[in-house]
C-alpha cells in the first residue's frame, strides 16, 4: 500500500520511554521498598507516623498501562494478534495443480465392472 512508516517512529519511541520508566520504577521499589513512612504532624509537632503506598507504585502502574497500549496498537499483545486478519494468498492455480496431480480412479463400465 506505500504507505508511510515514518509516524510510527513517535509511537515505537513512546513505547520505549513506558518500559523504560516502568522498569526504572519496578527498581526504585525493589531498593526502597513498596510503602513509605510519613510522619504525622498535628500544630507543627510530629505525633507519630504512617505508613503509605510509595509515590513509585502509582509511576509503575501508568507506565506499565502505556506500555501495554503500545503492545497492543502494534499487535504485540495475545489480544491484538486474535484482531488481525490476514487474508490468504489466491492458491487456486496450486489446488488445480494439487487435483490434477492425483492418480485417476479406475472407471467402470455403465453396466457394471468390465469382462
Amino acid at each position: 500500500m506505500d504507505l508511510d512508516y515514518r509516524p510510527d517512529t513517535l509511537a515505537l519511541e513512546s513505547g520505549c520511554l513506558a518500559y523504560q520508566a516502568a522498569v526504572e520504577a519496578e527498581e526504585l521499589l525493589i531498593r526502597e521498598g513498596f510503602t513509605v513512612e510519613e510522619p504525622i504532624v498535628r500544630k507543627g509537632v510530629i505525633v507519630g507516623s504512617a505508613r503509605r503506598s510509595h509515590p513509585a507504585n502509582r509511576i509503575r502502574n501508568a507506565a506499565w498501562a502505556r506500555f501495554q497500549s503500545f503492545c497492543d496498537r502494534f499487535g504485540l499483545s495475545p489480544k491484538a494478534r486474535e484482531a488481525i486478519s490476514i487474508q490468504k494468498a489466491d492458491n487456486s492455480d496450486l489446488d488445480l495443480m494439487a487435483i490434477l496431480a492425483q492418480p485417476r480412479a479406475p472407471r467402470t463400465a455403465p453396466n457394471g465392472p468390465a469382462q
